[in-house]
């Protein structure tokens, strides 16, 4: 009985471990999302279907 314990125990703490780890990357993943919206407009586009690119050299 006393080895089933002994084996239980840190499994169950390595889980919450990894649980905790899990919510974490979540909710920053969250709070650090971009929206298109946000942000300056793209320079550049790229139009797969017509196979063309139109490049905008920054001004210095």
């Amino acid at each position: 009985m006393g080895l089933l314990m002994a084996m239980t125990i840190p499994g169950l703490a390595c889980l919450l471990i990894l649980l905790a780890f899990e919510f974490e990357q979540r909710r920053s993943t969250l709070m650090h999302r971009e929206d298109p919206s946000e942000g300056a407009p793209p320079r550049d586009r790229v139009d797969l279907a017509g196979g063309s690119a139109r490049l905008v050299a920054r001004e210095r």
